[in-house]
């Protein structure tokens, strides 16, 4: 028996994560285990037509696909008699069965059967405006309220599934429009009839206690909801009033938990050893910086996690909070409190920190604070929209950062994007013509034979290519000689000599290591 098994090793099941429950199964029964199963790679119109929903969701059960020869079926328990037996009896066939994580399937399956009812329920609501009057069917409302919020439970959760950052609601003249964004990329989704937009927009306000009376000013809040038992997410929702009604945006702020220090964070070669340096430093400003949406925030996260030893004291000043780390204090921007990056930026000082975490230098005082901040001691970490490294230390200068400030200050900065990963299930290898531009604007020799990588589309990427991001970056250390730049008010960047002395790489020579690894092709990089 398999508990049995676990005994014998000294596990405790009852101790176990689904995770470790499944990989130890899949070792004990010698079934394959698909711990990537997602919305995209199931076929629903063969599942439909083939089982009955009542024989799926009984067993707990989804089949994957059919050949002449078998039946592949994703099952949760290996040791299912009755559902071996009932198989049997569907098909003639040689039955494969493969372990997926229960908590999977029941998602899975409640995208498949579930979306349909409540899309239907979702458009058959009126608009309140068209056909509500002084009596109100108080079980009506009750039936769309419920229909509503499962509706919009389905939307976040098959967003997660599929990796979507942020979900678009948008209404037009007849409809509303579901889109999510995907790798940065915005993808449609689904439309609704554009009578359920009150409905809708009435349940994301109750979601995060905003004035659903309000529809003329535009509104921001947030709420929390956890997927069968798993680790909170945190949704951020914007909503604009538009000529067709209420327009709304959920950021999904689903921290990737595999990044957890700078060794799990994949960064390139060139900047992981100058990051490394950074952060050794005891007092002074680490910047990352880069466009809204680059992976700054992660960054930060995989930075604090490194240096956070336990014997230190770190506090940060976000907005919002999006990645939880344990064992810091972390506070968030307030602005109907009075709370901003300034003041509270003020107030962590009067903490005893021994390092800061600024969520976005935006303005001339929260920069001044900062760098007398790390002047009198403190490590800052904070981060910048700019788009190279060296631009950075301008930037600074035009929010009125004294040069003699900044010079004593700033310790480094990091400068980054992200660009879409090359499916690893559909890639394949191409050759670089001699005569292909991508050898002029990567300064690759024409008699180099270079072989990189393109995705031909398939299932798991949606036919696009691409599945995921990867991190692309700059490192500048601000050496002495910098230091001495930025005093005497010099260009960096007309220094190449002084640049070389730390052998300074640009985003480009990041990129072409990224695409020679087989990660990326040159139609992400080439504009970079």
């Amino acid at each position: 028996m398999f508990n049995s098994y676990l005994e014998e090793k000294g596990l405790n099941i009852e101790q176990l994560s689904e995770v470790e429950l499944y990989k130890h199964m899949s070792v004990y029964t010698n079934l394959p285990l698909i711990d990537n199963l997602e919305i995209q790679d199931i076929d629903i119109e063969f599942i439909q037509a083939k089982f009955n929903e009542d024989f799926i969701k009984k067993y707990n059960c989804l089949p994957l696909y059919e050949t002449e020869e078998k039946l592949r079926i994703a099952v949760t328990n290996y040791n299912n008699y009755e559902l071996s037996t009932q198989l049997k009896l569907y098909c003639t066939k040689k039955i494969e069965m493969v372990l997926c994580f229960k908590s999977k399937i029941k998602y899975l399956l409640a995208s498949i059967y579930d979306k349909t009812d409540v899309l239907g329920g979702i458009n058959k609501i009126k608009s309140a405006t068209a056909t509500r009057s002084k009596l109100v069917d108080i079980d009506e409302d009750l039936r769309d309220e419920k229909v509503t919020k499962k509706y919009i439970n389905n939307i976040i959760r098959e967003a997660i599934l599929s990796r979507a950052s942020d979900i678009h609601i948008n209404p037009e003249r007849d409809f509303i429009y579901i889109k999510f964004r995907i790798d940065g990329v915005i993808i449609d989704y689904e439309k609704v009839n554009i009578d359920a937009l009150s409905s809708i927009m009435t349940t994301i306000k109750l979601f995060c206690n905003l004035d659903i009376a309000e529809k003329r000013k535009p509104q921001d809040g947030q709420f929390s909801i956890s997927q069968g038992g798993e680790d909170e997410v945190n949704i951020r929702v914007a909503i604009i009033n538009s000529i067709y009604g209420e327009k709304s945006t959920l950021r999904i702020l689903n921290a990737d938990k595999s990044i957890s220090n700078l060794e799990s964070l994949n960064i390139g070669k060139y900047t992981k050893e100058k990051l490394k340096r950074m952060i050794t430093k005891r007092k002074g400003i680490v910047l990352v910086t880069g466009a809204t949406g680059s992976g700054k925030s992660t960054t930060l996260k995989a930075v604090l996690n490194t240096v956070n030893t336990g014997d230190i004291s770190i506090i940060t000043i976000e907005d919002p909070v999006e990645n939880k780390i344990e064992n810091i204090v972390q506070t968030e921007v307030n602005v109907k409190a009075g709370v901003t990056f300034a003041s509270g930026l003020r107030s962590i000082l009067r903490l005893d920190p021994d390092i800061i975490m600024i969520g976005e230098i935006r303005d001339e005082e929260t920069a001044e604070i900062a760098v007398r901040a790390a002047i009198t001691g403190h490590m800052v970490y904070a981060t910048l929209h700019t788009n190279t490294a060296i631009n950075t230390v301008a930037r600074l200068k035009d929010m009125g950062v004294e040069k003699y400030l900044l010079a004593d200050s700033l310790e480094g900065i990091i400068n980054q994007t992200l660009v879409k990963r090359v499916c690893p299930v559909c890639k394949v290898p191409v050759t670089l013509p001699k005569d292909s531009i991508y050898r002029k604007i990567f300064n690759i020799p024409e008699d180099e034979e270079f072989v990189y990588y393109e995705g031909s589309g398939c299932p798991k990427c949606r036919n696009t290519g691409y599945s995921g991001r990867i991190l692309v970056s700059e490192a500048l250390l601000i050496t002495d000689d910098i230091k001495k730049l930025i005093t005497s008010n010099q260009a960096i960047d007309e220094r190449q000599d002084i640049l070389d002395l730390q052998e300074f790489k640009v985003l480009k020579d990041d990129a072409l290591l990224r695409v020679r690894a087989g990660l990326t092709d040159f139609k992400e990089v080439m504009y970079l």
